[in-house]
This record gives C-alpha cells, structure tokens and sequence, in this order.
C-alpha cells in the first residue's frame, strides 16, 4: 500500500512545469473548460486542472479513470466535463498508483520532465 510520500513522489512526477504548460498542452476541445488541458504521451491521455492531474485515458484499452474532487469548485467542473458513463471516478492516490502500475508494465516514461 503507498504511503503519503509515495502518493506526493508520484505526483510530482507527474505535474506539468509552468512553461511545458503553457507551451505544449492544449485545451481538451474548443468547447471545453478554461485551465482543462490535456497531453498526450505515448498513448495516454492526461487531464489536467490547471497544473494538477485529474485523470488520465489510456489509448491502448480506452480506459478513462478521473480521480474524485478534492480540490476546488472549477477543479470538480473540470472532473464533470470528462466524465462520461462508464469512466471511473477514483480516490487521488488510486489514480497516481494506476498510473505508476501502467508505467512498471510498459515501461513507458510518465514524467513530463
């Protein structure tokens, strides 16, 4: 079971830099959210809220797991706005460990650094 400081390792693996931001994401769709950004890194799709990750889609299985709002109002419309039927809303620290288990099984690079 991970601990907090896994949980905030994982994260800040994870966190988009202030200039990557606003160089290289890019709205999810013309109709979407201010600060709803989205990247996509060898076949995954990450959400993000602002800075903060809030869910990923992974290309290989079509799976969608956005984590539950525990952050601001805007952040949990942002959460809204993705979320579809069938999607999995998840606590924060299972969506980073999800991450981590995808990472470890293809050896992709998630960090964005």
């Amino acid at each position: 079971m991970s601990t907090r400081a896994d949980a905030e390792r994982l994260h800040d693996q994870l966190s988009i830099p202030h200039a990557y931001h606003h160089h290289c994401s890019r709205k999810t769709r013309p109709d979407a959210p201010s600060h709803l950004v989205s990247v996509n890194i060898d076949d995954i799709t990450y959400y993000f809220s602002y800075q903060t990750l809030i869910g990923f889609e992974d290309g290989y299985s079509g799976e969608k797991v956005l984590a539950k709002n525990q952050w601001s109002c805007t952040t949990g419309k942002h959460i809204n706005y993705l979320w579809s039927e069938g999607d999995e809303l998840v606590p924060y620290n299972e969506l980073l460990e999800r991450l981590e288990w995808i990472k470890n099984e293809r050896g992709t690079q998630l960090a964005v650094r």
